[in-house]
This record gives C-alpha cells, sequence and structure tokens, in this order.
C-alpha cells in the first residue's frame, strides 16, 4: 500500500489509518451523483477561468465574466454557490447536497444555454 501512495496509481494520497476490504463497501447513489455534479462543475468552472485568462492575456483590462456567468447560472436554480480561492488548494467551491444536485442535474443545462465555448457547449450539455 506504501508503494500505491508512492506512485499515486491507486487514487490515494497519504497511507490509510486501516484497510477496508473493497468488497465490503456498498456505494450509493446520492454520494456517486454527488461526486459526479462535483466533477462536472470543476470542469465547467475550469473551462470558464480558462476563457477568461485567455481574454486578460489579450486585453489586461477585460473583466473575469465567464466564471461569473457560471456561478450566476448555477445560483438561477436556488443553489447558493460560491467560487473562492485558496493558497493551498487554488480554486475551490461550495460543497452542495443531494438535493442541490438533483436541482443542478435538471434546471442547469437550460440556463448554461450561451455561456460555454460554442466548440464544446453541446456535449457538455448533453452530459
Amino acid at each position: 500500500m506504501q508503494e500505491d501512495c508512492a506512485n499515486e496509481d491507486s487514487g490515494m494520497k497519504n497511507i490509510p489509518l486501516f484497510s477496508i476490504d473493497p468488497r465490503c463497501v456498498i456505494p450509493d447513489l446520492l454520494h456517486m451523483r454527488i461526486g459526479i455534479v462535483n466533477r462536472l462543475i470543476d470542469g465547467l468552472l475550469a473551462e470558464s477561468e480558462d476563457r477568461d485568462n485567455t481574454k486578460k492575456v489579450r486585453n489586461l483590462n477585460a473583466p473575469s465574466s465567464h466564471l461569473k456567468n457560471i456561478v450566476a447560472a448555477v445560483n438561477s436554480c436556488g443553489v447558493k454557490f460560491e467560487v473562492w480561492k485558496e493558497e493551498k488548494n487554488g480554486r475551490t467551491f461550495t460543497s452542495l447536497v443531494g438535493g442541490d444536485c438533483r436541482t443542478l442535474l435538471q434546471l442547469l443545462p437550460d440556463r448554461l444555454k450561451g455561456k460555454l465555448d460554442t466548440r464544446a457547449e453541446h456535449m457538455t450539455l448533453l452530459l
């Protein structure tokens, strides 16, 4: 297990305090949904930050509008959502609960139309 942590192939950063046999773990739909939605939102935020940074390279006075548009779209679904910078972890965002995830999966695709990169918008909204 120490070797797995050293080369990070197993997804572990540190050695576990105790060992749990994976056959004894039962994944549940709620936590899988939260994990998937968190990954999707993280991807949306990363893409919008990239677009904002590209815009700032061209014009230093350009506003950071893409990230604000994504946050506004999530908030318009009735979900309290904020993004902030941390020194240690970089960008982070509000943790979502199960009901918020379900709401976002239902409402967010319609609210994101026209706010994403046109080359990837169709495939992103299908997710």
